[in-house]
């Protein structure tokens, strides 16, 4: 494997400037992306090297995402609803 030296942050802010300029995404997507990555994802894996984020972190990242979206519902069951955004849509690797 290449070390790249790349953070998360690095690689997410390249993702975006990516779909936001080379995909020309509309201005709406875009802001869902951007609240997306800077809301869920940079607080949790935004310093950490792309190299060191292995599967099973991101899994657990989601469990927890879950976890907290059973218990803001009160015990009333889970689907994608109910889910922050951005996590709806994604589950674990199979």
């Amino acid at each position: 494997m290449v070390r790249t030296g790349a953070t998360f942050a690095d690689a997410a802010a390249e993702w975006l400037r990516y779909v936001k300029e080379d995909r020309r995404r509309k201005h709406s997507t875009v802001v869902g992306y951007e609240s997306i990555v800077r809301s869920l994802l940079l607080p949790r894996f935004g310093n950490e090297s792309i190299e060191s984020i292995a599967p099973a972190s991101i899994e657990a990242w989601l469990a927890s995402l879950i976890q907290g979206a059973e218990h803001a519902d009160q015990g009333a069951g889970t689907d994608a609803r109910h889910l922050p955004a951005g996590a709806q849509g994604v589950g674990p690797a199979e």
